[in-house]
């Protein structure tokens, strides 16, 4: 290396202006013309056809993400996307791709959504005589290929598990998870509800709903009035839940029955809490909608906290077992639920998602089951109402939800093959692909290290 230099970031590349032309997010296209590339995680951020939105300078460049710290070469006609877009035109005495991989060396703190690219102005940049770039730069592809052959190994691998769960969630809600296990009840010791069908949990839910909504209806009418109702007029008040219409609905196997799940609601829905982000600073942890997937969420230590009132407290305050549904999102993850645990609690929950309690006699973890699946959640979002890039459901969607009913202990049958399945595909994603993942980008960025240390120089 004794023929390499250093030389000032500011001498070794130079940022190119767009002159103007510039793809707002809510522009692209899924399909088109030209590929926009922004600061986004993916190489392509979507497409526009306005071929004079396209890039007009010299390729190839480089693209840094100013807020993402993400690093793209691009050598082919592209448009710019969005903001916080540098672009890079390296000096004729390099080798574009070395000066590209030299960058994923640098070691660039994450600000958040600051600013980025100080670090990178206020370094130096290696430069080698420029037949040993070209050979630094087909050694680490060469090593590069061998690596991406096994990392897309390792994502088939994620691809089929995901496939995978999707198809445990479809046999547990259609009862194909449990044909063997229902042929084999006799055999077996069970609950003295065993010879209970989804027809007679569903009359017994109906009771606990009706003495539910009079004792809270009671309960108010005191409170307002000081004294208990005269008479029993006010009980031809309570509405009763709406069959699902069920002929358009599969066929269900014997001993199920379909419900709405507004049948199974004894409290609730109720949307969540907005404050302003002022509100946000040291006080009592909110959930928010990206604390939580379909199967993991932040334990509260994780939460962001609030400043607010008892009374918010009070109304908007968590309790174990509660189902939240996430009921203003992307349409991708619209219609999300959490079964909440101790570990979310004390919490309050935010307004882009709603929470209700379920019967005592229904397994909620079998209605987070079903909601997850493709068919629960197709009919919960049935009726979404779409705006730009977000999609809304609102109470009355998700208590009209069709959902089966399998008789109360093989609810709890199927929730407990559901786990165990799910935990099996964890620990091979956690123990094999995960961490083989990890790896494959450790080996990666030693490469580059080699790299750049003169460990491929010729």
């Amino acid at each position: 290396m004794n023929d390499w230099q250093y030389i000032p970031f500011t001498k070794a590349a130079k940022v190119i202006s767009d002159e103007g032309r510039r793809v707002k997010q809510r522009d692209y296209l899924t399909t088109g013309k030209v590929p926009v590339i922004d600061q986004g995680q993916e190489y392509i951020g979507g497409y526009v056809n306005d071929e004079h939105m396209s890039f007009k300078g010299d390729l190839p460049v480089i693209i840094f993400g100013d807020h993402t710290r993400n690093i793209k070469f691009v050598n082919r006609p592209f448009a710019v996307g969005a903001e916080g877009v540098k672009i890079l035109k390296p000096d004729p005495s390099y080798e574009p791709k070395f000066f590209y991989y030299f960058l994923h060396t640098l070691d660039v703190p994450s600000r958040g959504y600051s600013r980025h690219f100080q670090f990178l102005r206020n370094s130096d940049v290696p430069l080698a005589p420029l037949n040993q770039q070209k050979l630094i730069v087909a050694e680490i592809e060469k090593q590069f290929s061998r690596l991406d052959e096994a990392v897309a190994a390792l994502k088939r691998i994620q691809a089929n598990l995901k496939r995978y769960k999707v198809s445990v969630l479809k046999a547990a809600v259609e009862g194909k998870l449990t044909e063997e296990w229902r042929s084999r009840r006799g055999e077996q010791p069970f609950a003295p509800t065993k010879d209970e069908t989804g027809a007679d949990l569903l009359k017994r839910i109906l009771v606990e709903r009706r003495k539910k909504w009079e004792e809270d209806y009671v309960k108010k009418y005191v409170g307002a009035h000081g004294h208990a109702p005269k008479d029993d007029s006010w009980k031809k008040k309570y509405k009763e839940p709406v069959a699902p219409d069920t002929s358009s609905l599969p066929e269900l196997p014997k001993g199920w029955v379909w419900a709405s799940l507004d049948t199974l609601i004894v409290e609730g829905p109720q949307n969540g809490l907005y404050l302003p982000k002022s509100s946000y600073k040291a006080g009592i942890a909110i959930l928010r909608i990206d604390d939580y997937q379909d199967e993991h969420s932040k334990p509260v230590a994780e939460l962001r906290q609030l400043e607010t009132t008892k009374s918010n407290v009070s109304n908007y305050g968590l309790n174990n077992q509660d189902l939240v549904i996430n009921r203003v999102n992307s349409p991708s993850h619209l219609g999300k639920c959490l079964v909440v645990g101790p570990r979310n609690l004390p919490a309050l929950f935010e307004s882009n998602m709603m929470r209700l309690k379920v019967s005592s006699y229904a397994d909620v973890q079998f209605v987070a089951v079903y909601l997850r699946s493709k068919a629960g959640r197709a009919r919960l979002i049935q009726n979404a109402k779409w705006a730009v890039n977000q999609a809304s459901i609102n109470q009355g969607d998700v208590g009209a939800t069709a959902i089966p009913l399998p008789p109360a202990d093989e609810q709890e049958y199927i929730v407990g093959e559901v786990e165990r399945f799910f935990s099996v595909a964890a620990e091979i994603e956690v123990t094999a692909v995960a961490s083989d993942l990890k790896r494959a980008e450790r080996l990666r960025q030693s490469i580059l290290a080699k790299a750049f240390s003169g460990g491929f120089t010729i």
